[in-house]
């Protein structure tokens, strides 16, 4: 038994700096430092927002409690969505939620504006079978912070 156990603690000791398991797996994942420290990225909105849109949000909001115009966004040269709470008109990233295809029966359009800003988005519903153009929000949406990289304890 005490064969076993001398054994083992030099096993041990011998392969202590070999193996670190955090490198290997960020290796594996693609991952890199840089990645751990950034803040969040567009997939990571839209998908937060799409969570929140589809668990939360829509089931218990009607549309026809909805707004015709959103005041809260100001429309510059081309289309382009600025965030009209904010002094400095940051402009809003417009996030693709849902499209159907034109040619269907009743094609509906959901639309998601984001202003990074204030951490708040602006949910438009076009279209279905009443051709309803609906504005709801704003909503406050909750991000990952930027985080450094884990230290080992």
């Amino acid at each position: 038994m005490r064969r076993i156990v001398v054994l083992a603690a030099l096993a041990a000791v011998g392969c202590d700096g070999m193996y670190d398991s955090r490198e290997e797996e960020m290796r594996m994942r693609g991952l890199t430092p840089a990645d751990l420290e950034s803040g969040p990225d567009d997939t990571d909105i839209r998908t937060r927002i799409m969570g929140d849109v589809r668990e939360w949000w829509l089931p218990a909001a009607d549309l026809h409690k909805g707004s015709p115009t959103c005041d809260a966004i100001r429309w510059e040269r081309g289309d382009r969505p600025l965030c009209a709470l904010c002094a400095e008109l940051p402009p809003m990233k417009v996030i693709l939620l849902r499209a159907d295809a034109p040619d269907r029966q009743h094609p509906v359009r959901e639309t998601a504006y984001f202003c990074p800003a204030e951490s708040r988005y602006w949910y438009r519903y076009e279209g279905g079978p009443l051709k309803r153009e609906v504005w709801l929000g704003p909503r406050f949406v909750r991000l990952r912070a930027p985080k450094g990289v884990p230290q080992d304890p």
